[in-house]
């Protein structure tokens, strides 16, 4: 067939070849009209067909009205060119598939229903399925910048969701960021036109502020935070966890009240009353730092309060471990039961003086270490220590037998003086010296002793171990080992022992000498009257019924008595006289006269005679049972 002639078939025409064959075809035409056109007739020319092209199997490709080209599969309607330009897939559950390289482009179209990509939608407008994170969906703009606008179904623009420059927003109507999402940097909230809150890429929440330093920082003017729980329960508003483990909330209670709760100890540490007049803290308060302030008429109440230092100890109420400072002090600042002001605490005075008191019409000041009253200071200003009803300026009670209620120590801690109660009950009083021992000792029951230095009543300058400046008076035995000195008068009202411990006598003296029992010796200058023994008690000038032992100037001693003598022993005469008057009896064991001895009878005679007067000598005499007259 030459290239211009035409090959016309009226029955099927089969054009064939094997996978290399080549060709062309000036034109084919079927017996319905159809036309195929070689390379030298119009594009809208190659393939003509005046009714349905059908192809193996059940496809059909038809031309409907309004110049549309419809494809059909089974006998339905799959995929619908229109003349408008558009493309529609009438048929529900229509796919378009491609390889994974496969690319292509719309001007635009519209879908009736649904459309799935990647799967079949099962109620959704638009289902895209498969990919990752970043190849789902991909939406590029033509330049910088690309979003998405969301409209109404009357066409009216609610919001956009823009992207450009590493950033991604939620904008309104009018183009506002509302979320704003930056890049590495921090997600930002805005309404009204300007940014409300932002997140740092480091987890800080700042609202009203756009670098804040803190988990969650909020600068407001005018502004607060509003929870609203509108049912009556209980409701927890905020939760503190640690690690997943609740440790504290702030909730409402059933009576408005606003809450602290401490999940440990599954209770509400503080309250605040619906009134807000006060502020209930349900356990001790601990303050290691800062300040507790308030107005000048702020009230409120506390279990206990630890200031300074982190560990509260049981039944204290308040606990300060450092100093407290009192300012302008109010000295009406305590509140008793009945809600009065009462003069009663610590406060500051006129020239910065401390005062502790109370009010003149309430009771004592109680000193309470440990919870038991330890001390009272009356309004009487008796203070008590150990008891409660002091009788006196100063009462200390003893805590028991065998102790010491007072004890006065030196700068080492070593005691000076201490009072105590003996294991009978009984008082004494203790002065130590430096190294601890007791030096002086006074006890009610028991010996009392003096063991160092001397002792002087009515005296600063003591001599002896006892000196006594005035009388001293005793009803008593007066026992003295060693030597006693009086300026003055002494009178004993009972016998006086010298040597013994038990006199029978006045005046027994027991003398272990060889020398003398007692030597009686004037150390004046005058001469003196001499010893005087009274026996009625008359006076010694009256000499009657005594005894006088006289010492003369010339040192000779003179034996006196006016009412008889009886010598059991020697009288040894060794120079003066042995007198009486005339009717003047006697007699004596022996008499020695100095130089002589009893035996020689006539030279004793003649010694005595010889320093009698003549009166003397003319009495008579008995001597050695000789009788007989001086002469």
């Amino acid at each position: 067939l030459s290239e211009t002639a035409a090959f016309w078939s009226d029955s099927i025409l089969k054009i064939s070849g094997s996978s290399t064959s080549t060709g062309s075809f000036g034109r084919v035409e079927t017996a319905n009209g159809a036309h195929f056109k070689g390379a030298d007739v119009t594009i809208d020319e190659a393939l003509f067909i005046t009714n349905n092209l059908y192809m193996d199997g059940t496809g059909v490709i038809a031309r409907s009205g309004n110049n549309n080209l419809d494809f059909y599969t089974n006998s339905a309607l799959r995929q619908r060119f229109t003349g408008g330009g558009n493309i529609e897939f009438p048929t529900a559950n229509a796919k378009i598939s491609g390889s994974s390289t496969s690319t292509g482009s719309f001007g635009y179209g519209y879908i009736d229903t649904r459309l799935g990509i990647g799967s079949i939608p099962t109620g959704e407008i638009l289902k895209v399925e498969g990919g990752s994170w970043n190849t789902s969906l991909t939406i590029q703009g033509s330049g910088a910048s690309s979003g998405i606008r969301f409209k109404d179904s009357d066409g009216n623009t609610d919001s956009y969701i823009y992207s450009t420059g590493g950033a991604i927003s939620l904008m309104d109507p009018g183009g506002d960021h509302m979320i704003h999402a930056v890049n590495d940097d921090s997600i930002r909230f805005a309404s009204g036109g300007s940014e409300k809150m932002r997140i740092l890429n480091n987890g800080n929440v700042g609202i009203g502020v756009t670098d804040p330093d803190a988990p969650l920082e909020i600068k407001a003017d005018g502004s607060h935070i509003l929870l609203d729980t509108p049912g009556a329960g209980d409701n927890n508003w905020i939760t503190w966890a640690d690690n997943g483990t609740a440790k504290w909330e702030l909730n409402k209670g059933t009576t408005h009240t606003f809450n602290i709760y401490s999940y440990e100890s599954e209770a509400n540490i503080v309250t605040f009353p619906a009134a807000g007049t006060s502020v209930e803290f349900n356990v001790p308060i601990e303050v290691t730092s800062g300040n507790i302030s308030g107005s000048a008429s702020s009230t409120g109440s506390f279990g206990a309060v630890t200031i300074g230092r982190a560990t509260h100890i049981a039944n204290e109420k308040l606990a300060v471990e450092g100093s407290i400072s009192v300012k302008n002090g109010n000295p009406y600042g305590m509140v008793n039961a009945a809600g009065n002001a009462v003069l009663a605490g610590v406060w500051l005075g006129g020239s910065d003086e401390l005062y502790l008191g109370n009010d003149s019409g309430f009771s004592s000041i109680r000193f309470l270490p440990g919870s038991a009253e330890k001390m009272r200071l009356t309004t009487a200003g008796y203070l008590g220590i150990g008891t409660t009803s002091p009788a006196t300026r100063l009462e200390v009670k003893s805590s028991g037998l065998s102790s010491e209620p007072v004890r006065v120590t030196a700068t080492d801690g070593t005691a000076l003086v201490s009072v105590k109660e003996s294991g009978g009950g009984d008082g004494s009083i203790e002065i130590k010296d430096r190294d601890g021992t007791t030096d002086i000792l006074l006890a009610a029951e028991g010996n009392s002793y003096f063991s160092w230095f001397n002792l002087g009543i009515r005296t600063t300058t003591p001599s002896q171990a006892l000196t006594v400046g005035g009388n001293i008076s005793g009803s008593g035995n007066l026992d003295i080992d060693g030597n006693m000195t009086a300026s003055g008068d002494a009178y004993f009202g009972s016998n006086v022992g010298i040597g013994t411990t038990s006199p029978s006598f006045p005046l027994q003296v027991n003398a272990n000498s060889s020398t003398a029992i007692a030597n009686f010796n004037n150390a004046g200058s005058g001469t003196p009257s001499g010893l005087y023994v009274n026996l009625t008690g008359a006076s010694p000038n009256d000499r009657t019924d005594y005894y006088l032992f006289n010492t003369g100037g010339g040192g000779n001693s003179t034996l006196f008595t006016d009412g008889g003598a009886t010598f059991n022993s020697h009288v040894y005469v060794n120079s003066g006289n042995i007198s009486g008057s005339s009717t003047s009896t006697g007699s004596f064991g022996a008499v020695y006269v100095a130089g002589m001895s009893i035996p020689n009878l006539a030279d004793f005679s003649s010694s005595i005679e010889s320093r009698l007067t003549s009166e003397e000598a003319d009495s008579d005499f008995t001597a050695a049972g000789i009788s007989g007259s001086w002469q």
